[in-house]
């Protein structure tokens, strides 16, 4: 702090800024839906790797441009909520996934069992 306010006063520079909390929380929920709504349109792993890895670049990017405006935002935790936002699509998508092949698994079962019933009589 003593660096930035020697700073301004004798080189001219301004002082960092940043937003109100909630607008870093809009930021941060923000980059979470944008993480959530990759994952969930992307199916391919391949795919979904190199798009969650672009999503973290942008991110990136517009950080270090609003820093070099003299802006502060966060970085680390919207990058955190967009990759746990698309890790919880994929779970919840290959559980529900599961929840499918057991119910047709069992209506082949089923059907075949009571198929098996009728040829015996």
């Amino acid at each position: 702090m003593v660096s930035q306010i020697l700073a301004e006063v004798l080189d001219g520079r301004s002082l960092f800024w940043f937003w109100a909390d909630w607008v870093e929380g809009a930021w941060i929920a923000g980059w979470a839906i944008v993480g959530g709504a990759v994952a969930w349109f992307i199916r391919h792993p391949l795919t979904l790797a190199l798009n969650g890895v672009t999503v973290i670049v942008v991110l990136s990017g517009i950080s270090l441009m609003i820093f070099m405006q003299q802006g502060w935002v966060p970085v680390v935790a919207p990058a955190i909520a967009a990759v746990l936002a698309g890790g919880g699509v994929v779970i919840y998508r290959a559980y529900y996934l599961q929840r499918q092949q057991q119910a047709l698994t069992q209506l082949w079962f089923r059907d075949n069992s009571l198929d098996n019933l009728d040829r015996r009589r």
